[in-house]
């Protein structure tokens, strides 16, 4: 095994004056023979920086799969909507003019949805993923209390509620009826 030829990568860090060098391995099995040799522990990203980075740019803020079930849905009822206002705080998803209502649809990982599946902290870089999650936190509310200050009634849709067909057409039709309740 030693004799094999593996690509990887070492980046040298320094943490409250403590050394760590992270090695990046294609081959699993080197990794983990790495490992055992000096002694370290191993956390495994499956994805070369490369890959992980090319992941990340994937993921949209806005016309997601969610957003646009829901979309559709509340199109089928009727209501007209505008997409992403960018003169309102937050830049609603939807935004019912004639109703002065507004959603988003939040991704449950993103926002740190409450007792949701989707919504587990990740294993690594935990104090980068806690300082993300509540800065995300803080914005919603943030931009929430603007818009209500505004005069505007804001709807939360989870990604969750909307996850399969059948849930986004039963929640479209419940949000129809909240929206037009609200009438100005």
């Amino acid at each position: 095994m030693w004799g094999r030829r593996t690509v990887c990568t070492v980046d040298a860090h320094s943490i409250d004056n403590q050394f760590f060098f992270c090695v990046f391995v294609e081959d699993l099995e080197v990794g983990w023979s790495l490992a055992k040799h000096f002694e370290v522990g191993i956390v495994m990203d499956t994805l070369s920086a490369a890959q992980r980075s090319r992941r990340m740019s994937l993921i949209r803020g806005k016309n997601t799969s969610p957003e646009i079930a829901l979309r559709k849905r509340i199109h089928a009822f009727g209501l007209r909507y505008v997409l992403h206002n960018s003169k309102l705080p937050g830049k609603p998803d939807l935004t019912f003019t004639k109703y002065r209502t507004v959603v988003f649809v939040h991704g449950c990982f993103w926002h740190q949805h409450t007792n949701c599946k989707v919504a587990n902290m990740p294993k690594s870089n935990i104090e980068y993923w806690k300082k993300k999650f509540e800065a995300n936190r803080r914005r919603d509310e943030h931009v929430q209390g603007q818009l209500i200050a505004l005069g505007w009634n804001v709807i939360i849709v989870w990604e969750c509620e909307v996850n399969t067909s059948a849930k986004a057409q039963n929640l479209a039709a419940t949000l129809v009826e909240r929206i037009i309740s609200h009438e100005v």
